[in-house]
């Protein structure tokens, strides 16, 4: 099987020739000639020497998908896996959500990606019937051939391309059954896993354009604060591999995925930007957030949790059963801030030509990328192409562009291609941080050592800050990740939250809020196993409702 890499720009999809080129309901642009490429849709191309490119619209960062999107598109198709290859899809709003995060890039597109492969399996099948003069329903298809009835003639699917290039593209048609599957749920080969052995997967720092330049940034040591001046030293400035420094303002208000700001240090290679950026003697101006200090924010998040906040669900009397009860168990659990570190810190590379601008990175949402690349230009989007790399991780730390708007801020000025890349260290210090916590869980328990009442609090800066000065409390959507949505209910219980906005980023990571929410609920119902005496198993589903409609509180 081919496992190459393929970026499909606009200029070369619409230069391909001779392919029936498959999707799920998009029309093509009007044709006077067959020998144009057919395009009704996005998924799949079939090319006359009978290999079968599948166009993956989610991002490859380690997890699969697109292996995982050319099983479901081949499997529907009866196509020949050693005749499949996969190219990347650009960021495109003909593709819908291209969001590459949650976890839900097969939830979200298993249907239309079968019907995807379906369709185009359905059409190849019109095609070798009028070929054959026959009826579609005698004839039947395998690893990349159509076959009559009898098998004793049979027509490849490239031999067939162009004719089925000539019909009309049906709406739903019938599904394999599941018995019957080939390659979805089977073991195959991860389609980039030689290259990547080999060392020839293609990552944000793989890519490289003629006359390109490298830039590493100095950014301000807080959110906020500005370049008051900066000396580079007289050795850097006579060193042939330095090519100048640009200096980044921070965005007024709030963080959102904008630059941080700073300094960047443009050189002829990765080396020489790094070193030159570690001789700059840089003064900043000053800024609220330099007071910042995580080991007070975080004593502030436990102080916030020992007294009573917003109340956010309420049932029964917790109070009165506390005041009365002589079995209370109470317990604060603690997390500090998280960094992402993909093992692929962020990285972009960007040139900026006249109305065209193109970016290769490794990001989760090229979409997204595409839009906030046309805003911080001023230009129209269809005017961004984003191409998008292999990831070497992300975690969702790649669907924020600050560092693709570095690049093109400083390739818009150059005039020129320019990569940024960041440092292990930039990617540590300058993260969207998954939040810190305080967690309070307090609990009375009765004679059969089970809880008569409940009280839970939770205290962290909302990743909403990121988006909205005012922004404070936890959003509704973050309390439902493990707080307000849980399994243990009880008659007598309370849910109180509050938050307190950091001199940092806040950004979603894995799982977000459950890893807090899950971590203090189910750390404080051990203990409380562990008081009653019992295995921390049993007594979990001795909590839980046993049969009918869970009603959850708090939702």
């Amino acid at each position: 099987m081919s496992n190459r890499t393929v970026n499909l720009s606009r200029r070369s999809f619409l230069g391909t020739t001779g392919v029936l080129i498959l999707g799920t309901t998009l029309r093509p642009a009007h044709s006077t000639s067959v020998t144009q490429p057919f395009n009704p849709n996005l998924f799949l191309t079939v090319h006359s020497d009978n290999r079968v490119e599948i166009i993956s619209h989610r991002s490859e960062m380690g997890q699969g998908i697109r292996t995982a999107i050319a099983q479901i598109v081949a499997d529907e198709l009866d196509a020949d896996w050693d005749q499949v290859s996969v190219g990347q899809a650009l960021g495109d709003v003909r593709y819908g959500d291209q969001n590459t995060d949650g976890s839900k890039s097969i939830r979200t597109n298993l249907d239309r990606l079968r019907q995807a492969g379906a369709s185009a399996r359905y059409m190849l099948l019109q095609a070798a019937a009028r070929e054959w003069d026959a009826s579609v329903n005698g004839l039947t298809t395998e690893a990349g051939y159509v076959y009559d009835r009898t098998k004793t003639r049979r027509l490849s699917y490239g031999e067939l391309s162009g004719k089925a290039a000539e019909l009309d593209v049906p709406g739903k048609v019938p599904l394999k059954s599941r018995d019957d599957f080939k390659y979805i749920g089977k073991s195959v080969p991860h389609v980039d896993a030689s290259l990547i052995a080999q060392g020839q997967g293609r990552y944000g720092a793989d890519v490289k354009l003629p006359g390109m330049a490298i830039a590493v940034m100095q950014r301000a040591p807080s959110l906020g604060q500005r370049v008051a001046n900066v000396n580079v030293p007289d050795e850097v400035k006579e060193d042939p591999r330095f090519i100048g420094i640009e200096t980044i303002e921070p965005t007024p208000g709030a963080p959102l995925f904008f630059p941080v700001g700073g300094v960047a240090v443009i050189a002829s290679d990765t080396y020489a930007a790094m070193s030159f950026s570690e001789q700059l003697d840089i003064d900043w101006s000053s800024a609220p957030t330099q007071e910042f200090d995580s080991d007070v924010f975080e004593t502030q998040l436990r102080e916030m949790v020992s007294q009573p906040s917003n109340v956010v669900h309420s049932t029964g009397d917790v109070d009165g059963v506390f005041e009365t009860s002589s079995n209370i168990v109470e317990g604060v659990y603690e997390t500090a801030f998280l960094s992402h570190a993909p093992m692929e810190p962020p990285v972009a590379l960007a040139h900026v030509d006249g109305d065209s601008v193109n970016v290769w990175a490794p990001v989760q949402d090229p979409q997204a990328t595409q839009a906030q690349i046309a805003g911080w230009l001023k230009v129209e989007a269809a005017t961004v192409n984003v191409h998008v790399t292999l990831l070497g991780g992300a975690f969702g730390r790649k669907s924020k562009p600050d560092f693709v708007l570095e690049a093109v801020e400083l390739a818009r000025r150059l005039k020129r291609p320019v990569r940024v890349q960041w440092s292990r260290e930039n990617d540590i210090q300058y993260d969207y941080f998954h939040a810190a916590s305080a967690q309070m869980y307090k609990a009375s328990l009765g004679e059969d050592g089970k809880p008569t009442a409940w009280l839970q609090r939770t205290a962290f800066p909302s990743i909403g800050t990121t988006f909205a000065p005012s922004a404070k409390a936890p959003a509704d959507w973050e309390l439902d990740m493990g707080f307000t949505r849980t399994p243990f209910m009880f008659e007598n219980q309370r849910f109180e939250a509050d938050g307190l906005k950091a001199g940092v980023r806040i950004g979603w990571l894995r799982s977000v809020c459950n890893i807090f929410h899950a971590f203090g609920a189910n750390v404080f119902v051990d203990e409380l196993a562990h008081k009653a005496g019992e295995d921390p198993i049993d007594y979990r589903l001795a909590l839980w409702q046993k049969t009918g409609n869970v009603t959850v509180p708090g939702i």
